[in-house]
This record gives structure tokens, C-alpha cells and sequence, in this order.
């Protein structure tokens, strides 16, 4: 009897069908190896905490995060704010205005000190809102209006009327107000003064050898000038107009000796 041999017969149609089931095993079931397809790792975004506030953190503040702690984006000042922060820093001893540009002299003016010396800024400032500062730095009332609107005269008019109201004849340097002069001459129209101090009377040092009872211990020295003299002045200032003067001695208190 023959032998008949049994061979698998597998169809086009079988064929494709066990390699649409392979891919299919292959992506959702592991192989046979045990070994599973890797999937492409996603990072999921950093969570921002609601309560945290992006002004106040300087890492998200930054664009570059440095080593040096003190490192910042702050914007470098341009070369001209420089130069005018030089200028004012040093006015005193090298005052430089005139040269600069219009824009640039507002910007020194704003930042000058009302403090420097009346040597420097007298003849070269012209500015009414420095000498407005001035004013209302140093006295708490200012009507400027008394002084034709006009701060740099109210500025000088006031000073030197303080210098005269408290000059002391013998005492006081008469320097103090003959500098003055060519600074304030071409400001000062009118000169209001309520006081002139007298001068200050010091009993005469003991002489040796002298045993006189003629003169008592108490006698006076007289002095050569009384009051302030006004001729100097009045020849200094070339645009005086007005010159109103008290002769006399306010808030003198009950120890005031007047002179004979």
C-alpha cells in the first residue's frame, strides 16, 4: 500500500493574514524574547506654583544666570549723564557751564547745591530756579515779588542786609562786606537795614606804675567809629536805588549799655 505525504499547503490569503497578526503582536504584546519596543520618553513642563511671584525671583528675572551673585542687567548710564555727574561732583573747583550745551546746563543746574561759595555761582549762574532754591533753603518766607520777581536780586539784597544788620565795628573783618560788593554790585537795588550794632566797649588794660585815683576802673575806651560806614558800600553798588537805614540796636535784652 503507498504511502501518501501529508505537506501543509499555506495560501497567499493565510500568508498575509499571519504577518498583519505578527505586526500587530509586535506592537502591543512583548515578544517572545521578553523584551518590549521602547517608546520615544516625553518631559513633562515645569509646574509653576501659583503663589510665587516672578518679580521677586532674580533667576527668572535674568537672562543669563552667572557665577557673580552681583551680576545684573542693569543699563550702563550713557557717557553724557557720566560727564554731567563729573561736572557737578567738581563744580567748585572747576566750574564748567557756559561750554556745554543748553540741555546739558538745565541738567547741572538741577543738581547743583545751593551750598557752594557765592565766588563761584555769583557772576556765572544766571538761572532764577537755582537762586529760587537758594532763597527758600535759607529763609522760610520768601516774597519774591517784593524784589521785582526776581530771585538772584532778592537772594543778594537779603545777604548783604544780614551782613550789615550784624556787623560790629572794631570786631567784625570789614572785608566781609567790601567782597561782597563786586559780586552782588550789578543785583542789589535797594538796602533795607532796621540795625547797626555799636561797637563793643572793653574796660582799658591796667597800666603799671600808675597809682591816679583820677580815672575810675570802669571807664570806657572810645572808639574812632560808632556805626558801620556806609561809604564804601553805597560807591560799590553800581545800581542802588534805594537805601533805607534805622540807626539803633534791636533785642538788646536788659544788660544792653548804650554809649554816652
Amino acid at each position: 500500500m503507498q504511502e501518501m505525504s501529508t505537506t501543509p499547503i499555506i495560501s497567499a490569503g493565510s500568508r498575509s493574514l499571519m504577518t498583519t497578526q505578527d505586526k500587530s503582536s509586535t506592537t502591543g504584546q512583548p515578544l517572545s524574547s521578553g523584551r518590549q519596543l521602547s517608546k520615544p520618553s516625553v518631559i513633562p513642563p515645569p509646574v509653576k506654583s501659583r503663589g510665587s511671584n516672578p518679580k521677586n525671583d532674580v533667576y527668572l528675572m535674568r537672562r543669563i544666570i552667572a557665577e557673580d551673585a552681583e551680576w545684573s542687567l542693569a543699563i550702563v548710564p550713557l557717557l553724557t549723564e557720566l560727564c554731567i555727574q563729573h561736572i557737578v561732583k567738581n563744580f567748585q573747583n572747576n566750574p564748567i557751564l557756559n561750554q556745554l550745551l543748553p540741555e546739558h546746563q538745565q541738567k547741572v543746574l538741577n543738581h547743583l547745591s545751593p551750598d557752594l561759595p557765592l565766588a563761584v555761582t555769583a557772576n556765572l549762574i544766571e538761572d532764577e530756579n537755582y537762586w529760587r532754591r537758594c532763597c527758600v533753603q535759607r529763609w522760610p518766607v520768601c516774597h519774591v515779588e517784593d524784589y521785582g520777581g526776581r530771585w538772584k536780586r532778592m537772594f543778594f539784597e537779603r545777604h548783604l542786609e544780614n551782613l550789615l544788620k550784624h556787623f560790629i565795628p572794631g570786631t567784625t573783618d570789614p572785608a566781609v562786606i567790601l567782597d561782597l560788593l563786586s559780586l552782588c554790585r550789578n543785583y542789589v537795588r535797594r538796602i533795607r537795614v532796621d540795625q547797626f550794632l555799636p561797637p563793643v566797649r572793653l574796660p582799658p588794660p591796667p597800666r603799671k606804675g600808675d597809682q591816679s585815683d583820677s580815672g575810675s576802673e570802669g571807664e570806657m575806651e572810645e572808639s574812632a567809629m560808632d556805626h558801620y560806614q556806609l561809604r564804601d558800600l553805597v560807591a560799590g553798588l553800581s545800581q542802588l536805588e534805594e537805601l533805607d537805614l534805622v540807626y539803633g540796636v534791636k533785642d538788646c535784652g536788659m544788660n544792653f549799655e548804650g554809649s554816652p
